[in-house]
């Protein structure tokens, strides 16, 4: 659909035949022209990437083309122990972009999948089915990540709402119902990582609640030795959530990118 036709429908026709024509018309037949393209890729350690719609495309082209996160993926491997497993929570898996340049940077590294534990945390049904589709068809994966559906924030319980849009991005949890939105249960992430030491790597891109998370598991956060934040503007405290990062001994801070929309923040101890 054009731009100009796409500025035409929304100044003509009500909100709620919008969004209905988006979902059940407009949207099944992009992805099923996307889905036709069968684009994808092999990474050097034989894992597969696939690109299904306009979404992944634009994950694609930052995680894998861009490169957005590799300085702090590169970083936790150079500080890599042997002996224990390295660890990497990656907290707003998506479709497993990030999850995926993980596995196979180390594998560049070390050679093997072993020693390797990954777990990913997806909020949207829509997203953690896909996810969890796209990991189950990798078997080098199987024992290596864990693909857990909740929400992370605020709480270790009870539930909120998620968008289930389509689109593998933006999906914004809430406390209160909006149009496609789904209940989904919070996640106890000291409770899933109650067994490791230290996690290795954390990546967080979970819409706006990486505040309401930094403040709840401080904890957590002292046996984490790097993180790349991805910190949304939506009218929350940067400052105040830096220097919680701080205080949990996250002292050094490089920005990877920014625009005016968000902040993707690298920390490390």
């Amino acid at each position: 659909m054009s731009s100009a036709a796409n500025q035409f429908l929304k100044r003509v026709l009500p909100a709620r035949l919008q969004r209905f024509i988006y979902r059940f018309l407009w949207n099944p037949v992009r992805d099923a022209y996307w889905a036709r393209l069968k684009l994808g890729c092999e990474l050097p350690s034989g894992l597969q990437v696939e690109i299904r719609n306009r979404s992944d495309w634009t994950i694609f082209t930052e995680v894998m083309v861009g490169e957005e996160y590799d300085r702090a993926i590169d970083f936790a491997l150079s500080r890599r122990q042997a002996g224990p497993p390295f660890v990497v929570a990656d907290l707003g898996g998506n479709v497993g972009y990030f999850t995926l340049r993980c596995a196979d940077r180390f594998f560049r590294d070390a050679g093997s999948f072993d020693s390797l534990q990954i777990v990913l945390v997806e909020g949207s049904p829509v997203v953690f089915r896909e996810v969890q589709r796209r990991i189950s068809t990798q078997p080098p994966l199987k024992k290596t990540v864990t693909v857990r559906h909740g929400l992370v924030g605020s709480r270790r319980h009870g539930d909120a709402y998620i968008g289930g849009s389509h689109i593998h991005y933006s999906n914004v949890a809430s406390t209160s119902s909006t149009p496609g939105a789904m209940r989904v249960p919070f996640i106890d992430l000291d409770r899933e990582f109650s067994a490791t030491a230290e996690i290795d790597l954390l990546k967080c891109d979970i819409e706006g609640a990486e505040f309401d998370f930094i403040e709840a598991y401080p904890a957590l956060l002292r046996r984490v030795r790097a993180a790349v934040v991805e910190f949304h503007r939506y009218g929350r405290d940067f400052d105040s959530a830096r220097a919680a990062l701080h205080d949990c001994g996250l002292v050094h801070r490089e920005v990877l990118r920014e625009t005016a929309a968000i902040s993707i923040e690298f920390y490390w101890r």
